[in-house]
């Protein structure tokens, strides 16, 4: 049960500040509402879940969160958390605005127990982001695997089409990591980060991503058909002229970019 401090504070205060993390996709509830779901954190460790019943500022709110600025979310209504129960969730109506906030003394930080996440909540991040782990299922009919050349070398990379229950997306390994999948197997994927290609969000692995076999995670109720993709794809927006001085050519520039690491 919450204590009394913290219930004065929901009825006093209509707003809130922070840093936004994990957008989710526009989702639809049993009652044919639909909304997503975001997380704000306004503590150094504190967090709360965010739900936004206004679909149409979903961007507006993945930009605050790919900039990791502070926001403020004003006339918000606040509702006891099921599962936190001294904690409480964030609720935005049609009357909820998010502004740019002030400093609020504390660096961004994503919650530090959130554990794996899933496809769906990575179909809501922006490029760029951070993805500590993931639980993944290999699907058959991903592009064949590709040599590039880079400043340091040769490198391979290879794209592949994944799932879990909540939906579909790619992932790029590189190197020595593209032998340690298997079509049609699962595994627990660590320290990968995000890219776009056209509207969706896919994964990329890093030099630290660790690959780990486990039971299978299933797969959600429609798969998206296998169709043939660039071999060089989604990995950054394309560079621009300054960008690409002194490369070679545009795959390997491109290329060049999915290496750095967030």
């Amino acid at each position: 049960m919450a204590n009394p401090s913290k219930k004065l504070k929901i009825e006093e205060d209509n707003s809130v500040s922070g840093y936004l993390h994990t957008i989710s996709p526009v989702k639809v509830s049993k009652k044919n509402t639909r909304y997503f779901n975001a997380t704000i954190q306004s503590g150094r460790e504190e967090y709360h879940r965010v739900v936004v019943f206004t679909p149409e500022k979903r961007d507006q709110f993945e930009q605050a969160a790919s900039a990791n600025r502070p926001v403020t979310l004003r006339k918000v209504k606040r509702s006891i958390s099921f599962a936190d129960p001294d904690g409480f969730d964030i609720l935005c109506t049609s009357s909820s605005n998010l502004e740019v906030s002030q400093p609020v003394g504390f660096f961004p930080r994503g919650p530090p127990d959130a554990g794996p996440v899933t496809v769906e909540n990575v179909l809501g991040l922006g490029p760029g982001q951070h993805v500590s782990a993931v639980r993944l299922k290999i699907l058959a009919g991903g592009a064949a695997s590709t040599i590039v050349q880079l400043d340091d070398g040769p490198r391979e990379l290879k794209e592949f089409r994944v799932c879990d229950r909540s939906g579909q997306t790619k992932l790029t390994l590189w190197e020595e990591k593209i032998v340690m999948v298997q079509d049609s197997k699962s595994y627990h994927i660590t320290n990968l980060s995000t890219r776009k290609f056209g509207e969706k969000t896919t994964l990329t692995s890093s030099r630290l991503s660790t690959i780990t076999e486990i039971e299978d995670v299933g797969e959600p109720d429609m798969l998206e058909p296998c169709v043939d993709l660039p071999k060089i794809t989604g990995c950054m927006p394309r560079p621009t002229k300054r960008s690409l001085a002194g490369k070679k050519n545009l795959a390997a520039a491109a290329v060049e970019e999915c290496t750095k690491e967030v």
